[in-house]
């Protein structure tokens, strides 16, 4: 009996021995399985990455003011060097692969350079962007004014394409020619672009007395310019008033000689999706303004 009870012992020892060793394998599969790092949105080892997948597809609107009006800096900087000839100066400023496409060299750059850009400034509306990546791309939708003695030209929706390489802030750009922006925007071959020399982005600050000057401006520029442009910037209950965009438009020297750029006093809150500013420009007119997203406002008087 004693013998018995001893292998019994032994048997289920041994069974506790085999659960265990089970256990520890099984519980060390797990571990090396986890110890493997993954990227969380591809499942695979960071080892076999390479630097082209660190590029997010994904594209929002920009919402960074100081970036915005970094990059307005860029295409103005261009715009600038198209109007003295610095050909070195674009030829930096091009990206390269722009430049092989076209076959674009300095005795045949002017050639693709819109020659009615000079002497213009240029005001992006929109930017979308690729956030949480190595290389940015910026897409730049927005409009030239190109002043003359005489006369100025609007010409809206002129779009530009910005690369960012974030680990030395320096930049490239290429004139996009597209009527829908997004369409290009899904089709475009987005890759890791690697830039040592050239210029640098630099951000800049305003504040908001300038971005309220810079929306009076604007609106103003309009109204000489193109008044269709000025109409569409009021809110819908001022559209109202004028009943009609002729009926504005028959008004648009009185509107002109009646309101200033220039800020007198303001205030501002914020009210759900918009910042509001009260202003008093130096001709005692009240103004507010309705920012919704850099850029995009309304206006009423």
């Amino acid at each position: 009996m004693k013998n018995k009870a001893q292998k019994k012992v032994l048997i289920i020892i041994g069974i506790i021995l085999i659960i265990i060793a089970i256990l520890a394998y099984v519980l060390s599969l797990f571990i090396d399985n986890n110890d493997v790092s993954e990227n969380p949105n591809t499942g695979t080892n960071n080892s076999d990455i390479t630097k082209e997948d660190e590029v997010t597809t994904d594209f929002t609107l920009l919402e960074n003011e100081r970036v915005f009006f970094g990059l307005n800096d860029i295409i103005n900087h261009y715009l600038d060097s198209i109007m003295v000839e610095d050909t070195d100066e674009l030829m930096i400023m091009l990206d390269e692969e722009y430049l092989t496409e076209n076959n674009i060299t300095t005795s045949n750059l002017y050639n693709y350079i819109n020659h009615n850009y000079a002497n213009a400034a240029y005001t992006p509306k929109e930017i979308y962007y690729n956030p949480n990546s190595d290389v940015t791309y910026y897409f730049i939708d927005g409009y030239v004014m190109n002043y003359t003695v005489s006369t100025t030209v609007f010409t809206p929706h002129v779009k530009f394409l910005v690369i960012v390489d974030e680990s030395t802030n320096r930049y490239i750009l290429r004139p996009i020619n597209t009527d829908n922006l997004e369409s290009y925007i899904e089709s475009y071959n987005v890759k890791t672009r690697e830039l040592t020399t050239g210029n640098a982005l630099t951000t800049r600050t305003i504040s908001e007395e300038e971005k309220i000057t810079t929306y009076l401006s604007e609106f103003m520029n309009f109204l000489i310019s193109e008044p269709e442009a000025s109409y569409e910037l009021l809110t819908d209950s001022k559209k109202r008033e004028y009943g009609s965009v002729t009926n504005f438009e028959s008004q648009v020297p009185d509107i002109y000689e009646s309101l200033s750029s220039i800020v007198f006093s303001y205030a501002s809150s914020e009210e759900e999706n918009r910042t509001v500013y009260s202003v008093k420009d130096n001709k005692q007119n009240s103004i507010t303004i309705y920012e919704y997203g850099i850029m995009n406002y309304q206006i009423s008087f």
